[in-house]
């Protein structure tokens, strides 16, 4: 499981997706608030983190002015008065107790500029908010996301099989859904992998260019980059190369196609809406490259491009040529972009590169830190 620690830590530093109120998640957003503590008449620092976007909903009650906000401040601003971060970090009784460690990943936090008392302040905040409870409902499916009306599921992306209609969304049972998708890339990684799947003129695939923009690439480049010095992973992925467009500029399209056969490449175009300009304008880019050099027959697209979309934009998949019988992967409204990779937008790239049993030792990785 080595690697799939590495790649949790290095999520941790980046993303932040764990669960439990006093685990490694809830332990990196209270270092983000004490990074904030100045200015919490904005709760905008906070959304980019599952835990954050539970405790704010019911209108941000989280930052409403209360008496215990005022204590935490008080404590923060006398510490920053008192000590610089070089004279706390002397203190072993303080740095002993700021950390967290879970499954291998150990979370240091004592480089924040807080006291112990400050900690504690913010633990019984975070009790009084009754986070905890908060936290239990983003696992079971409530619509936390108020502003859309959506749950927030991306924990179901990497759930047990043996959770199965547990969890609802709207009547769906989002974690069965989850597991017929995978099931699917696992299909049909096997059959990319052994050679089974071939493009247009015959040849194997061996190259792939995700293309995406957003969380529908930094997430799984992120993966990927941790991986590919990995041993399991340099192993895997002899004789495959997987590429990421994400930029509209011509320099970047050339950068990404260079020294590429076209015949040996499969693209993913990674879009929910498969509507989004960005993605979609170096889509058609792409599409073009093939059609330049194996001419525009239909077969060229349905074989050498696949969608990692959601259900609803099945019909643009359609016109833009692609197979949506075995070419297209989909994904969900509940779950954000940024938080994305351990779904479609994720695991079609990675598992085509690394094979899926490797991604799928990442999931449960990230299923280890949810429970």
């Amino acid at each position: 499981m080595r690697v799939t620690k590495a790649v949790l830590a290095a999520f941790i530093a980046q993303y932040g997706m764990i669960g439990g109120q006093r685990s490694v998640l809830c332990l990196l957003c209270v270092s983000i608030l004490l990074l904030h503590l100045s200015s919490l008449t904005d709760a905008c620092f906070l959304w980019p983190c599952p835990f954050a976007a539970s405790v704010c909903c019911n209108h941000c009650s989280f930052i409403s002015p209360q008496p215990r906000l005022s204590l935490i401040k008080q404590s923060q601003y006398s510490s920053v008065l008192k000590e610089t971060l070089r004279d706390m970090i002397q203190d072993d009784e303080r740095c002993d107790a700021m950390y967290a460690e879970h499954d291998g990943v150990y979370f240091d936090y004592s480089r924040q500029q807080a006291t112990l008392e400050t900690m504690d302040l913010l633990f019984d905040l975070a009790e009084k908010q009754e986070l905890t409870q908060r936290i239990k409902g983003m696992f079971n499916g409530e619509k936390i996301n108020f502003t859309e009306d959506r749950a927030v599921l991306h924990t179901a992306l990497r759930a047990s099989r043996e959770d199965i209609g547990t969890v609802f969304v709207d009547d769906l049972d989002a974690i069965g859904e989850v597991h017929d998708v995978l099931d699917q890339i696992k299909e049909f990684t096997e059959a990319f992998r052994s050679g089974k799947i071939t493009g247009y003129t015959g040849k194997r695939l061996r190259n792939i260019i995700s293309v995406g923009i957003g969380g529908s690439y930094l997430g799984p480049e992120f993966l990927h980059e941790v991986l590919k010095t990995e041993e399991e992973g340099i192993n895997s992925s002899l004789g495959y190369q997987l590429r990421f467009l994400a930029n509209v500029d011509p320099v970047d399209v050339e950068r990404t196609c260079a020294d590429l056969d076209p015949e040996e490449t499969l693209i993913i175009v990674v879009s929910k809406t498969f509507y989004t300009a960005e993605t979609m304008l170096n889509a058609r880019t792409m599409r073009q490259w093939l059609w330049d050099f194996m001419g525009d027959d239909i077969d060229v697209v349905r074989k050498h491009v696949v969608a990692c979309s959601s259900v609803s934009a099945t019909e643009n998949v359609k016109a833009f040529g692609i197979d949506t019988e075995n070419y297209f992967f989909r994904f969900w409204d509940w779950v954000g972009g940024r938080y994305s990779v351990c779904g479609a937008a994720g695991a079609v790239p990675i598992s085509l590169l690394y094979g899926y049993d490797l991604f799928e030792k990442f999931l449960e990785g990230a299923r280890s830190m949810d429970q």
